[in-house]
């Protein structure tokens, strides 16, 4: 920033302190004194700006601002009559009376004013007290109107200085202006320029954003060229003179803040006394741009004031290029996130068949990048033979006659149509679904080719989008049906054939223990099917977002005892013994007993169906410690064929069956019981995990919390026996 910090004294040259030290020789003073007068900047009183006193090793320089009460009450004087003030003893002139004159003894103060006002005092003092002499007095004089004259070359000098400096920055800031495409960059140069012809210890730009209703600072300088950005001001906030200022449209010139009311942004300025501020608003198309404004700890003068209005225009130019460059901007980036981010694929193809613009999307449907595509032949690029020379009939989009050239040539759309691509998948967001669903085992791209009008004339834009996962899906929708459609009728028709044996009048006569056989067989079958049925239920909420759990504070063994029971009939018929270890007491679980208990019914169901005659099943609940928390626990274990240990990170996804074989005349089942079980167990919040070996049966423990208050509760006795 300048040389001129804030609350420092006005600079002087060497000059003026040559002339003091010959004025301190001539006239046998202790000190020196040369005060300046500078309109606009002192209000007229006059300012010391240069002293020299008198050491042992000689002459030195002495602070101005700290010249003594007899020294200031002498410029008072000279400030306020044209005349010569000289006294031989301090201590008994009545002009001094009440003003502390130590350490001097006498005192010669030479004023010089200008059109009546005050300009110079130059002001002599002595230790000892003694009369000036004639001769002192001319000498005082002479060096006066010398000072003056001095203080007149170096103004023409400073302001011959300045006015370079302003045209050098109004040249750079207008070439910005017309230049630069970093519209930020101007704004930033135009507040570095003001810097350049103001001294300030502030200079910020307010850019007014109409829709917020807020001054948003874009560009400034503070202190040490700190960079200040991203401050915002109500246009409403009266406090704020930037506000104000914007408000009514009209510059404000000095205004004078205590350093209380100078508010976040100019107090951080760290000043000791009051702020002074120019504030000027950017106007263009009598339209409100936004805001300029300078701050340092003196009074601005009326070249400076002038000085901004010319940086104002240039600023309101420099913003009102930053609207337009941001709405080109915005209007471009738009369309670029637009073409380039598309789920679908694009490619722009000109007359000459080849691409002349293709996203990643399309890219990847080939396995190339988009820059290594742009300027191929179409034809060529969408190749199915790769090792075969481009041909039409070879064409993946075409397979005949070129569709591109024929929708150019005709000017009508063509499509939709399919192609099947070898190249690899990408990963899109067609992928990422078919992650939770069907492979997809090839890829299926729609096209539509579109005639555009381009700057270089007709050009053709493929569209393509990604159905690999529709048609897989589709693939997938059928099989599934036909999977359930089997798994459905099977436990159908045995009910079927167990109800017409026992209705069957013929049979009327059945043995009371062969009846009791068909009726648990077609319990059986009918508790199959409603499992099987209250999966698809889950299945089908939870691919539509409709899938909920409710967990509250309930008990968890009297879920697994009611599902036994259910079951019950279903272990008989398979003659595997089911045993179950629910006891009463434990603390409450937060759980959804209804999907808890198809839980607990998709995994028995399992272990009955894998577990042969002869075998056991076994469902129990006790409270334990995992990972040093507690919770309840649901397990069911069985004595059956056990999962291969290849098999058991899949068990849980959806449609995976693993390769073990259940004994003859059991069902197969869908694949989705235990994914439908993670899906219950993440709604509480909960766990499931599998311990199985082949031959050695497998082990399910579905975990779920306590509910609050419950995990202070005494241990049980498997948790006493544990610890």
């Amino acid at each position: 920033m300048s040389g001129s910090g804030m609350g420092a004294p006005l600079p002087h040259p060497v000059a003026l302190d040559r002339l003091a030290r010959a004025v301190l020789a001539l006239t046998s003073a202790s000190g020196v004194w040369i005060a300046v007068a500078r309109p606009g900047v002192s209000g007229g009183a006059l300012t010391p700006v240069v002293a020299v006193g008198v050491q042992p090793a000689g002459p030195v320089a002495l602070n101005p601002a700290e010249a003594p009460p007899a020294v200031r009450h002498a410029m008072d004087f000279a400030a306020r009559a044209p005349y010569l003030v000289t006294s031989a003893n301090l201590a008994t002139d009545a002009r001094f009376r009440g003003v502390e004159t130590r350490p001097f003894g006498s005192i010669l103060c030479m004023p010089i004013h200008e059109s009546g006002q005050p300009f110079v005092a130059l002001v002599a003092a002595r230790t000892r007290a003694e009369e000036f002499d004639e001769r002192q007095r001319q000498f005082a004089l002479v060096y006066a109107e010398q000072i003056a004259m001095t203080i007149h070359l170096l103004d023409a000098a400073a302001l011959h200085e300045a006015q370079a400096r302003e045209r050098a920055a109004l040249l750079d800031a207008t070439r910005a202006l017309t230049s630069s495409l970093d519209a930020q960059g101007v704004i930033s140069s135009i507040a570095r320029g003001i810097t350049r012809v103001i001294a300030c210890d502030a200079a910020l730009i307010y850019r007014c954003d109409e829709r917020a209703k807020v001054l948003r600072l874009v560009a400034g300088l503070g202190v040490d060229g700190a960079q200040l950005t991203g401050a915002a001001i109500p246009i409403q906030d009266q406090r704020s003179l930037a506000a104000r200022v914007a408000s009514e449209r009209a510059a404000r010139y000095n205004v004078a803040l205590p350093v209380d009311e100078a508010g976040p942004l100019t107090g951080m300025l760290a000043l000791n006394g009051p702020v002074w501020l120019m504030c000027e608003p950017l106007i263009a198309q009598e339209r409100l741009l936004g805001v300029v404004m300078l701050a340092r700890a003196r009074a601005f003068e009326a070249s400076e004031q002038r000085a901004i209005g010319t940086f104002s225009a240039l600023a309101a130019a420099a913003l009102e290029r930053t609207e337009l460059f941001e709405e080109t901007r915005s209007q471009r980036d738009q369309r670029d996130a637009m073409f380039i981010s598309a789920s679908d694929g694009f490619a722009l193809i000109g007359h000459d068949l080849c691409f002349i613009e293709v996203n990643h999307a399309f890219a990847s449907y080939l396995g190339q990048e988009p820059d290594a595509l742009r300027g191929q032949l179409s034809c060529a690029a969408l190749n199915g033979t790769p090792e075969a020379p481009p041909s039409m009939e070879s064409c993946l989009l075409c397979h005949g006659p070129c569709r591109a050239m024929a929708c150019l040539k005709s000017g009508t759309p063509s499509g939709p149509f399919e192609c099947a691509l070898s190249a690899p998948q990408a990963s899109t967001d067609a992928g990422s679904r078919a992650s939770a669903g069907p492979p997809v085992s090839e890829r299926v791209i729609s096209f539509t080719i579109t005639p555009i009008s381009g700057p270089t004339g007709d050009q053709a834009l493929l569209v393509g989008r990604d159905i690999s996962y529709e048609r897989a899906m589709e693939r997938s929708r059928l099989e599934f049906l036909n999977m359930v459609a089997h798994d459905l009728r099977q436990p159908l028709q045995g009910i079927r054939t167990n109800l017409e044996i026992l209705l069957d009048r013929a049979l009327a006569d059945i043995p009371i223990e062969a009846r009791r056989r068909h009726e648990a067989a077609a319990l059986v079958g009918t508790l199959s099917v409603s499992a099987q049925v209250d999966d698809l239920v889950v299945l089908a909420q939870r691919d539509h977002s409709h899938f909920t759990v409710k967990p509250a504070p309930n008990q968890l063994p009297p879920v697994a005892r009611m599902v036994a029971d259910e079951l019950a009939a279903l272990a008989s018929g398979y003659r595997v013994r089911l045993e179950v270890d629910a006891p009463d007491g434990l603390p409450l679980a937060l759980i959804d007993p209804g999907r808890v208990a198809q839980v607990a019914r998709n995994l028995l169901i399992n272990a009955l169906k894998f577990t042969p005659a002869g075998g056991w099943a076994r469902i129990s609940t006790r409270v334990e410690n995992e990972d040093g928390k507690r919770w309840a626990a649901l397990e069911v274990a069985d004595s059956g064929v056990g999962i291969p240990r290849e098999s058991l990170p899949h068990v849980f996804e959806r449609r995976y069956q693993a390769p073990q074989s259940a004994p003859a005349g059991r069902p197969k089942g869908t694949g989705l019981g235990l994914a439908i079980a993670r899906y219950i167990m993440e709604g509480h919040s909960g766990r499931i995990s599998v311990e199985s070996e082949p031959g050695r049966g497998s082990r399910f423990v579905a975990r779920f919390p306590l509910a609050p208050g419950q995990e202070a509760l005494p241990l049980n006795d498997h948790e006493a026996a544990e610890s």
